[in-house]
């Protein structure tokens, strides 16, 4: 950003100035003045220039002026020799920018603009990276001369695939609900970014995606935003549809980016209050809105510095107080407590849950302990599709591989991991060990027809037979069934190829 700013820059100041320079040269000397007089309307296409001339023949003008005397003075200021031409070129130019800046803007609303971007890209040999698939459709089809992905239903939890069911039922009456959402790029063999997704989350649940870069999870919230369209499929929070009625949605919707969109020299009052306005809450209680989020967040002893000069975490907070402004039907939070101390998360985490009780809260973390608490549900995102949704305790026990058993023997009396082994398998089929790291031992052991008391009352006998100075058993993680997911995809990435 910084390079583009200096070069920028660079071409207003060579435009503008350099232009000037160069007319004010050419027009004194015989053989250029004709080239001159010619280039003139061409000079005129840069703004920096026309400003540059409007000044120089004001200037000219005085000084003629305070020579001659007023009588001097034959044709008004205005007219086309003098500052007509310049200001006519930059009105004109204002008008024409500004239409561009706007289509630009505002290109994934219009199919036209859509077409004319994309004709306009491939003339310039910049590649395509608009979306493909027809917006009018609802479920995903195939696109002409695009590889398309794999089935991936083999792969898809029951849960995944009932979703799927009730939706196309008609049971769309939560408050946010994913349809058939769907995003293609184009280009050599196209990109599937988000494949297929349905999916319902309730008024007050937080519900979490899990997966690794390039899953699809940030293409998910730029769809929901409105920052991306989807290529097919639709979404919609409290019945509106972020194709058709994006501008009522944005009033609603709270983001909080992964990266900090914060202006350095705003401080977090003004930052909180700008937003406020541009989410049209009534200036009689925006400064009541504001001062609760500081306190909320415990940014009140700082809410009149700049925010730049914020710590890492601070600007974590600020960035979610942003989202949570004018309390929006819909909070998408992307990774709130990266870069945050423990103490300052688990207060980023209360914070949260206080101020959306009663709003549709989708988060996307990689922290398995952040997606614990804060989170009802879940969904693992594996290559732009939901492998699993929902409870974590539900599916901690589908796909727990079993009881994680963590042994530390006693040093002063030798054992081998595969005597224990031996040992544990009497009493437990299956078992088997994970990591040895003298003196200490992990195990897996199969949880299917185990009681946790049957578990504890084993390792009680067992301790008198084995060196065990301590034991302790835990339940399979969100870590694991994370993994787990993500190497099925690998697999049959792998076997496809």
């Amino acid at each position: 950003a910084s390079c583009a700013l200096i070069a920028w820059i660079a071409f207003h100041f060579g435009t503008g100035f350099g232009l000037v320079i160069a007319t004010f040269v050419l027009g004194f000397i015989d053989n250029t003045k004709p080239a001159n007089e010619a280039l003139q309307p061409v000079y005129r296409l840069f703004p920096a220039f026309c400003l540059g001339d409007s000044f120089y023949k004001m200037a000219s003008r005085q000084a003629f002026s305070s020579i001659v005397g007023a009588r001097g003075q034959q044709k008004s200021l205005y007219s086309l020799d003098l500052l007509g031409a310049p200001l006519l070129s930059l009105f004109c130019e204002g008008v024409f920018f500004g239409a561009i800046t706007l289509l630009l803007q505002y290109n994934e609303a219009s199919s036209v603009a859509q077409v004319f971007l994309r004709r306009c890209r491939r003339a310039l040999g910049m590649g395509d990276l608009t979306p493909l698939g027809d917006a009018s459709h609802s479920t995903p089809r195939a696109v002409s001369g695009v590889r398309q992905s794999l089935p991936i239903s083999s792969l898809e939890d029951e849960s995944v695939l009932a979703e799927r069911a009730a939706i196309d039922a008609g049971d769309t009456n939560e408050k946010l609900v994913l349809h058939h959402l769907r995003k293609v790029y184009s280009g050599r063999g196209g990109k599937v970014a988000v494949s297929d997704v349905s999916l319902r989350i309730r008024e007050g649940e937080c519900f979490g995606f899990l997966g690794t870069n390039g899953a699809g999870k940030s293409t998910t919230f730029n769809m929901l935003t409105g920052a991306v369209k989807p290529s097919s499929g639709d979404a919609t929070l409290d019945g509106m549809s972020i194709r058709r009625e994006q501008g009522s949605i944005r009033s609603r919707v709270g983001y909080c980016p992964q990266n900090d969109a914060l202006e350095s020299l705003m401080t977090g009052r003004e930052t909180l209050r700008m937003y406020a306005r541009i989410k049209a809450i009534p200036s009689s209680v925006i400064e009541e809105e504001v001062e609760g989020l500081l306190q909320l967040l415990d940014l009140a002893k700082f809410a009149d510095k700049p925010a730049g000069t914020y710590s890492g975490g601070n600007k974590r907070k600020l960035c979610v107080g942003v989202a949570l402004v004018g309390s929006p039907s819909l909070v998408l939070l992307d990774e709130p407590s990266s870069g945050m101390d423990a103490a300052s998360k688990r207060f980023l985490w209360a914070a949260i849950k206080r101020r959306t009780s009663s709003s549709c809260t989708v988060l996307t973390t990689h922290s398995m302990e952040e997606c614990e608490a804060l989170c009802g549900r879940i969904g693992v995102m594996v290559d732009g599709s939901l492998r699993c949704v929902g409870p974590i305790q539900t599916l901690k026990s589908k796909y727990g591989q079993g009881y994680k058993l963590d042994l530390r023997l006693d040093p002063a009396r030798p054992i081998s991991p595969d005597e224990v082994l031996e040992v544990l398998s009497l009493r437990f089929a299956g078992a088997r060990i994970e990591e040895i790291e003298p003196p200490n031992l992990t195990l897996t052991v199969p949880q299917d027809g185990l009681a946790l008391s049957s578990l504890f009352g084993h390792l009680v006998e067992l301790r008198a037979t084995l060196p065990v100075q301590e034991a302790s058993v835990t339940q399979c993680t969100l870590e694991q069934i994370f993994l787990m997911m993500a190497a099925k995809a690998a697999l049959r990435s792998s076997v496809s190829n």
